[in-house]
């Protein structure tokens, strides 16, 4: 928790300092390096916005509110679906309050009700879906936030601006399976140009290390206590996710995983003689 609790201040903080330094035109935004110029195709472009938004800021973002807008835009889209999930994720957990103050009474229903529509292949469904509930929560969620923990912690020692906010976007991105790489690679250039060698070696180190680390937890975590293989699980979760939010998370990997086994089941299954 203690580890939240620096990024979540360092969120609030660096949202605040930009608040107010654009209130009070102070927002300064430094010029660009040389290299920028010589990117392929978009270098040109970039260093001209980028040198001419560093001399007068106000002017930039008003020549660019076209794009800005439509940015925004599609921000405000991503940002309603996540709100949307987010409340249905905090209605999900009161009622997983309610039904874990009764858990002996749901657990007993819930076999029962398993058992009389499924018989013991039911019941052994009914585990199965716990065990998935629980593989996904560590092996997705869990790694996910350890990632993003670790890089953010990382970006806070090295002094990186806003580094809550980039815990919590690489946070995002390894949930969707994407990785901190995105937010990693330009904040590794920036260390490169405001530290010391010594300091950007190490940085660089420890980039390498939290940016691979999912590679070693997740075989670990997710297919743990599940008899199917970790790939359906895997493409179970991304694909609910994608279609319907973090609830679908569980819910999609909840689905393949029965399914596979309905369908091995199916597979199983011999015809009876016919006499």
């Amino acid at each position: 928790m203690v580890p939240a609790v620096l990024l979540s201040g360092s969120v609030v903080d660096g949202i605040h300092a930009l608040m107010r330094d654009y209130g009070e035109g102070e927002l300064q935004v430094p010029l660009p390096p040389d290299w920028v110029a010589g990117l392929p195709v978009v270098g040109g472009t970039v260093d001209s916005f980028w040198r001419e938004a560093s001399h007068n800021l106000v002017d930039s973002m008003r020549r660019a509110l076209p794009e800005i807008k439509m940015v925004l835009h599609w921000l405000g889209r991503m940002a309603a679906g996540a709100g949307m999930g987010i409340v249905q994720f905090i209605f999900a957990i009161a009622i997983a309050g309610v039904m874990l103050a009764h858990e002996g009474a749901a657990r007993r229903a819930t076999q029962t009700i398993a058992h009389r529509l499924a018989g013991e292949r039911g019941v052994e469904f009914a585990a199965l879906a716990t065990a998935t509930v629980r593989s996904v929560t560590r092996g997705i969620l869990g790694v996910a936030l350890i990632q993003s923990l670790l890089a953010g912690l990382g970006w806070l020692a090295v002094g990186v601006p806003l580094a809550g906010v980039w815990a919590l976007l690489a946070l995002l991105l390894s949930v969707v399976q994407i990785g901190i790489l995105p937010v990693a690679l330009p904040i590794l250039v920036y260390v490169f140009f405001h530290t010391s060698t010594l300091t950007f070696v190490a940085f660089l180190v420890w980039t390498v290390f939290v940016g691979t680390i999912d590679n070693i937890l997740k075989p670990i975590l997710l297919g743990r206590g599940v008899e199917v293989p970790m790939a359906v699980i895997f493409v179970g979760a991304i694909g609910g996710f994608l279609s319907g939010g973090i609830i679908g998370l569980f819910v999609g990997a909840v689905v393949l995983v029965l399914g596979y086994k309905l369908f091995l089941a199916w597979l199983d299954e011999r015809p009876e003689p016919v006499a």
